[in-house]
C-alpha cells in the first residue's frame, strides 16, 4: 500500500478484503475500499492481480480458495507450512495464476552482484555463503548466485546459542536493552558441483550489532559484499569495489536522497528504476516485484514460480531435519513432481 501511494502512476489498490474489523476500519480511514468477502471485493473492483498477505498458517488455504476466481495471485512467503500443504499447492501450478513474492534477489545490491557474475568477472560461481536473511530467502539467494536448481546433493546443519542485545524489532527499538539468547544455524549445502553455506542468527537482520555477509567464490575471483577481487583477461590480479551512488547528496541536485544506482569500475551494474521516489532497498525490490507481476498479467515472463518457492521451502525443511536427526539429509530430486528442480 505504501509503494502504491508513492507510485500512483504504476499501481492502484482497488480494494482490500480483510476479516479483521479493526484493520478494516484503519484501512478505510486511510482511504481504501474494504470488503468482508472476496466475492464482494471482485464484484465491485477489477484488479489485475491479488496480493495475498495473511498469517503463514492460512496462506495455503487462502491461495487455494482465491485461485478459483481466475484472477492472478502474488502471494507472500512462505507459501506453506508442511510438505502436505506444499504438494497440494503445486497442483495449482498448471493454472498459470500463482506467483510468489520472493524479493531478495531483486534488491539493488543483489542485482549488481549477479550482473558481475553474468558478465563473467569471477568466472564460474562455485560457492555462495549467505549470512543475511533466514530460511527460504537465503536459500533462494544461494541458488540464484550459484545458478543451480538445488535438486541434488545433501545438507548438514547444526544449531547453536548466542547471546546479544536486540535491535530494531517489529514494534520498534526496545526502550530498555536486555541481553537475550538467540539461535544461530549453520548449514552446509553440497549441490554436488556447487557449495552453499547458510549462517543465520535469529535476530541478525534486525540487529544493530551484527553484520550481514554475502560471499560468492568463482573460478576467477570472489565477490565479498562490495569488495571484488578477480583475475582479468591478462590473468592480472585486480581489486575493485561496488559503489552505491545516491542523488540529492552534497551538491547533487537531481532529487531527494535516493539510490541512483551501483557502479563497478566506472560502469553501471544496476540502475534504480524508481530513482525519483525515496525507497529503501527492500521497497525497491518489492516495487520491482509488483511491476514484474503486472507484466506477467500482460503475458510477460514468470516472476517467481510455485516450484521455485517449493524448492526453497523444501530445502528449509531439510535444514530443520538435519538439525533434528543430527545427520546429513539427502536432497531428493523428485520430492514434489517430475518437474521440480528442473527449473532454470
Amino acid at each position: 500500500m505504501r509503494i502504491a501511494r508513492k507510485l500512483p502512476n504504476y499501481f492502484n489498490v482497488t480494494g482490500i478484503y480483510c476479516l479483521d474489523q479493526v484493520l478494516s476500519k484503519k484501512y478505510s480511514e486511510l482511504g481504501y475500499r474494504c470488503f468482508d468477502s472476496l466475492d464482494s471485493a471482485l464484484s465491485n473492483t477489477t484488479p489485475d492481480f491479488i496480493v495475498i498477505c495473511v498469517n503463514r498458517f492460512a496462506t495455503a488455504q487462502i491461495i487455494t480458495d482465491v485461485v478459483k476466481n481466475g484472477t492472478p495471485i502474488l502471494t507472500e512467503t512462505p507459501i506453506a507450512t508442511s510438505l502436505d500443504e506444499m504438494n497440494k499447492l503445486l497442483q495449482l501450478e498448471n493454472t498459470g495464476l500463482v506467483q510468489v513474492a520472493e524479493q531478495y534477489h531483486l534488491r539493488p545490491d543483489q542485482q549488481a552482484r549477479y550482473r558481475l557474475i553474468t558478465n563473467g568477472i569471477i568466472g564460474d560461481p562455485e560457492q555462495a555463503s549467505i549470512s543475511l536473511t533466514n530460511n527460504y530467502h537465503a536459500i533462494s539467494l544461494m541458488r540464484f548466485y550459484l545458478n543451480t536448481p538445488g535438486s541434488r546433493g545433501s545438507i548438514s546443519a547444526k544449531k547453536f546459542s548466542l547471546r546479544g542485545y536486540p535491535g530494531f524489532e517489529r514494534d520498534g527499538v526496545p526502550e530498555k536493552l536486555t541481553l537475550k539468547s538467540y539461535d544461530e544455524i549453520i548449514a552446509l549445502f553440497d549441490f554436488e558441483n556447487k557449495i552453499g553455506i547458510y549462517n543465520f542468527e535469529s535476530d541478525q537482520h534486525r540487529s544493530f550489532m551484527r553484520t550481514q555477509t554475502i560471499q560468492i567464490k568463482g573460478t576467477r575471483g570472489v565477490i565479498d559484499n562490495d569488495l571484488v577481487k578477480y583475475l582479468n583477461a591478462d590473468d592480472e590480479p585486480i581489486t575493485s569495489n561496488l559503489t552505491r551512488i545516491n542523488i540529492g547528496q552534497n551538491e547533487n541536485m537531481e532529487g531527494i536522497d535516493s539510490l541512483k544506482g551501483i557502479l563497478f569500475e566506472g560502469k553501471w551494474v544496476y540502475k534504480n528504476p524508481f530513482i525519483n521516489t525515496p525507497f529503501s532497498d527492500d521497497e525497491i525490490a518489492l516495487a520491482t516485484l509488483l511491476l514484474k507481476m503486472s507484466q506477467f498479467c500482460d503475458g510477460g515472463p514468470v516472476v517467481y514460480s510455485l516450484e521455485e518457492a517449493a524448492q526453497d521451502f523444501y530445502l528449509t525443511l531439510l535444514i530443520e531435519n538435519a538439525i533434528k536427526e543430527q545427520q546429513d539429509c539427502k536432497i531428493e530430486k523428485q520430492l514434489w513432481t517430475d518437474k521440480l528442480g528442473e527449473q532454470k
